[in-house]
């Protein structure tokens, strides 16, 4: 039983080098020949298949130091609330037809998305400020308050 794997050995090693002498006598007579025209070869047993695999790149140079860049000034950040404060303010001087969502981020120099997300989250809790029309709202003054028009 040795000897018979000893002799298969063999006999696969003496393949191995002809079907290597075959591959390259293949390249050697398809090397100037499209890839369309030639045929294909089988795929030789313990090769990868599929995609083949990425060359290895050469290592970069190291970068130079990039020049510090001198530093913005923080944004002003609010104060807690305020945007509260102001927007109230705005509808109680805006009266009873109320104001936009587009002139009140004008006049306090925010986006539109955060007044309309302040009226939709902070603003629906609050009983004073009523919704008047699409994107329109106004400060509800309280009943019995001489600031209240007359009806």
């Amino acid at each position: 039983m040795l000897r018979e794997l000893l002799k298969l050995s063999e006999e696969k090693a003496s393949l191995e080098k002809k079907a290597a002498a075959i591959d390259a006598r293949l390249e050697a007579l398809l090397g100037g020949a499209s890839a369309a025209k030639a045929p294909k070869a089988p795929a030789a047993t313990g090769k990868r298949r599929g995609r083949p695999a990425k060359a290895a790149k050469a290592p970069k140079a190291p970068k130079a130091p990039k020049a510090a860049k001198t530093p913005k000034a923080p944004k002003a950040a609010g104060k807690r609330g305020a945007l509260k404060g102001n927007i109230l303010n705005l509808l109680a001087n805006a009266g009873p037809e109320g104001a936009t969502v587009k002139d009140i981020a004008a006049n306090l120099g925010v986006k539109t998305q955060n007044v309309h997300v302040w009226f939709s989250t902070t603003g629906k809790k609050l009983a004073e400020i009523l919704k008047v029309g699409e994107a329109r709202y106004a400060f509800k003054l309280p009943t019995g308050s001489s600031l209240q028009p007359e009806a």
